[in-house]
């Protein structure tokens, strides 16, 4: 704790960090595609085509792209909402991928106890019912629940911003940033609400992923 009278050490935003080694292997539980999880995927692929390979998650990729934009925050959430939900997320700066590369499975949160199964072998997991309600066409309850695993992820991590994407929040982009900005503004959290509006932010992440080390990024 610190006393009334001392001074708060001025936060050092670092230099965006040369992206860490990205995964080799398939996803393990909850992934689409089970048949990979534990695959060594980049390898093989490597020997095959005799060429180097990189290997990482989509929503990782955009972020990355997204943190080496200039005047970037240090730290936010990349949320994506198209055929899953998922979310890329950059803390110092740097992409947070966790030791076994599964960090940021946002839309496996259980959120409703009890609630509607889900592919990955829970229940009311934010990703079905966010889902649920986007073929219901019900975008203001979609954007309510994305919301709550927004407010979960800046209560938790203490990001400086949420940046929105993916297919079904380009299609109503507005309604999506409108709708979480509300859920985040009525718990007090002040965490700006912004949308990554590029189509191709998982290509161009995917790009820096093999560029920023030839840059030094």
């Amino acid at each position: 704790m610190r006393g009334r009278g001392e001074r708060r050490r001025p936060r050092r935003r670092p230099r965006h960090a040369r992206p860490a080694r990205p995964p080799g292997r398939g996803a393990g539980p909850g992934d689409r595609l089970p048949a990979w999880a534990g695959h060594p995927v980049r390898d093989e692929l490597a020997a095959r085509l005799g060429l180097p390979v990189v290997l990482d998650k989509d929503t990782n990729a955009a972020a990355l792209g997204l943190a080496l934009r200039p005047a970037a925050p240090g730290s936010f959430a990349y949320v994506h909402l198209g055929t899953g939900l998922g979310v890329g997320l950059v803390l110092g700066g740097a992409p947070l991928r966790g030791d076994r590369t599964g960090a940021g499975e946002l839309g496996h949160q259980t959120v409703q106890l009890d609630g509607p199964p889900c592919g990955c072998g829970g229940r009311g997991c934010l990703e079905v019912l966010c889902l649920a309600a986007v073929t219901r066409g019900e975008l203001a309850e979609a954007a309510r629940i994305l919301g709550t695993g927004a407010a979960n992820l800046v209560r938790l991590l203490d990001i400086d911003q949420v940046l929105l994407g993916g297919r079904v929040v380009l299609a109503a982009p507005e309604a999506f940033a409108e709708g979480v900005r509300e859920v985040l503004t009525g718990l007090g959290l002040t965490a700006p609400v912004g949308l990554a509006t590029g189509r191709d932010a998982v290509a161009e992440g995917a790009a820096w992923l093999t560029l920023a080390p030839v840059f030094g990024k």
